[in-house]
């Protein structure tokens, strides 16, 4: 738990600060006077921090030494801006002197709550165990790798969440990974909306806002104990468009927000892109009023961040964009083969849609009370419902929402239409279904119509609890395990860190051997006379913490798309990269 609040408190700090000397670099050259929130700043230095970050890391590794960088300069900054720091403190302290003791409790409990969440991830996620956990190390201990994508296809993705993550391990303190990144972020946003809903005295608009968060985090909250591609632009969507719904006028007012972030998110996660719209929307309005220094400081500075992820998917693979074949425009040694993309393309696909094609008459067969209210299907089903609700509500001219809202809603729906067609994974795209729905209930909704005091604590506190009560299962899983292998310090241990890979490791043999009668090694394999590298032999390809690592084509064979014996090494390092053998 205390590698968890360090990480937070480390965290939470960088990107603040990254933020707001960003904001600060905006306003100073183009004279604006945007005001932007403490989230905000978190939200813009969450992306404002790659520029740097994928600069250094086509040279240096993305380590705690990079880290100790942007802690030295972003410490000279603060001393520099005294004032501003001041006053940006007492402005949280004075938020936080104006809620009574019973809020300020409940606050802490969700805080507490996220921490239990934070202390156990299973051994049966995939997507971390396979290869996230890989990718993190391969960025904390290398340079970008020339054909990294043909040690391990899925490298080949390269979100921006595994090269942010990399830094922010503190492996170097606590001997092994925190994963704290999206956490940070969930926390950030429960604060936000608890504070919205106290401040607005329990309308009823942001109580509808305080569900729908806790329902995205109920389906997210292994995505936000571990690690997750999906997690962070899921949750950025969900606040950037909940900002917006409460305050329609932060689309003209704030173009870092709505140019700059919502570009950089495809660096984290390819599918939010149909979301640029509303960015070139923003651009239009900025040119028509003729601002053109702020419009063209966030495209610039997207710019920055998409042609230096670009130049790191080309190193890593070969290609501009992985794994999409059709933009095809070099011949480096190092290039990924295209049969490799196809079979990616197509797994992708077939998990995704495979999954959907299940869930729906299954939900149909076995329709219960909880599982109603506890299944993504309903939720996707209800956001289809609020495109006719929307598209209503607009023909009948209902309300006072400005029409350039309703051009937001349509953009969240070709985005959710273009998940419809290429993977359909509830996970992939649940802030879009969220947020649609959040916009569609505040259509219905009276502003500023409101619950008692009274009534609104007990709501909020029964949703706490809710996430106390649903977090504590990770606690205890830790807690058992500890007590399984005879750890007597267990408390302690618990207090200390999270659960640690070889725990993981150890629970997935146990699994295998109970459940299907296997058993699997993590064998070293010479790749070159001066490389070793190591091959698992899991069901699933799984590697855990043992680096550097890659699944068994004969056994993975679902997710391995590329066989190891058919690459070789570029040079005498792991740094030298990868390539596919030549036929002879």
């Amino acid at each position: 738990m205390i590698a968890i609040l360090v990480s937070w408190l480390i965290i939470l700090f960088v990107l603040f600060s990254t933020g707001d000397f960003f904001t600060y670099l905006y306003q100073a050259l183009c004279r604006s006077k945007s005001n932007y929130s403490l989230t905000d700043r978190f939200l813009i230095g969450l992306c404002a921090i790659l520029i740097p970050l994928s600069l250094s890391s086509l040279f240096v590794p993305s380590n705690q030494f990079v880290l100790f960088t942007f802690l030295g300069l972003l410490i000279i900054y603060w001393i520099f801006r005294k004032e501003h720091l001041q006053k940006t403190v007492n402005g949280i302290l004075k938020k936080i002197q104006g809620l009574s003791i019973i809020r300020l409790l409940i606050i802490a409990l969700a805080l507490f709550s996220f921490c239990i969440l934070c202390l156990y991830s299973s051994f049966l996620s995939f997507d971390p165990n396979y290869y996230h956990y890989q990718n993190i190390r391969w960025n904390e201990d290398f340079a970008v790798i020339p054909g990294l994508g043909n040690f391990e296809d899925r490298l080949g993705f390269n979100s921006n969440y595994l090269l942010l993550s990399s830094i922010f391990t503190l492996r170097f303190l606590f001997g092994q990974p925190v994963y704290g990144l999206q956490s940070a972020l969930a926390i950030l946003l429960a604060i936000w909306i608890l504070y919205e809903t106290i401040s607005s005295r329990f309308e009823i608009k942001r109580l509808i806002l305080l569900v729908l968060y806790f329902l995205l985090f109920y389906f997210s909250k292994e995505g936000i104990a571990d690690t997750s591609t999906d997690t962070i632009p899921n949750l950025a969507v969900f606040y950037l468009i909940s900002s917006l719904i409460l305050y329609p006028d932060n689309l003209r007012k704030k173009p870092l927000l709505y140019i700059f972030v919502i570009i950089s998110l495809v660096t984290y996660k390819l599918l939010f892109a149909p979301l640029c719209l509303i960015s070139l929307y923003v651009i239009y309005q900025l040119v028509k009023e003729k601002k053109y220094k702020e419009m063209l400081f966030p495209c610039l500075s997207a710019m920055a961040v998409i042609i230096l992820w670009l130049i790191r998917n080309v190193i890593i693979t070969g290609y501009l964009v992985y794994p999409l074949g059709e933009i095809d425009l070099f011949s480096f040694d190092w290039k990924v083969p295209q049969y490799v993309l196809i079979k990616q393309r197509e797994y992708i696909s077939e998990i995704g849609n495979g999954g959907f094609g299940y869930a729906i008459p299954h939900y149909l067969e076995n329709l219960t009370f909880s599982t109603f209210f506890l299944s993504w299907t309903t939720y996707f089903f209800l956001s289809v419902i609020a495109v006719f609700i929307t598209g209503f509500w607009y023909i009948r001219k209902k309300g006072n929402t400005p029409a350039y809202m309703y051009f937001i809603f349509v953009v969240l729906s070709i985005n959710m239409i273009y998940w419809l067609l290429t993977a359909r994974d509830f996970r992939f795209c649940a802030g879009v279904i969220f947020a649609m729905l959040f916009f569609a209930i505040s259509l219905i909704l009276k502003d500023n119509k409101r619950v008692g005091a009274k009534t609104g604590n007990i709501i909020i506190a029964g949703f706490t609890i809710l996430i106390f009560i649903s977090f504590a299962k990770a606690g205890s899983q830790y807690y058992h395990a500890l007590k399984e292998r005879n750890i007597k310090d267990y408390v302690l241990v618990m207090l200390y860190r999270p659960y640690p890979a070889e725990y993981k490791m150890e629970d997935s043999a146990l699994f295998e051997k109970t459940s299907h009668n296997l058993t699997f090694e993590i064998i070293p394999h010479k790749i070159s006379d001066s490389i070793t590298i190591y091959i698992t032999t899991q069901r699933t390809g799984s590697c855990f913490g043992i680096f550097p690592c890659t699944g068994d084509a004969a056994i993975a064979e679902e997710w391995k798309m590329q066989d190891i014996n058919t690459v070789e090494a570029r040079g005498n390092s792991l740094q030298d990269g990868f390539r596919v053998k030549q036929m002879k």
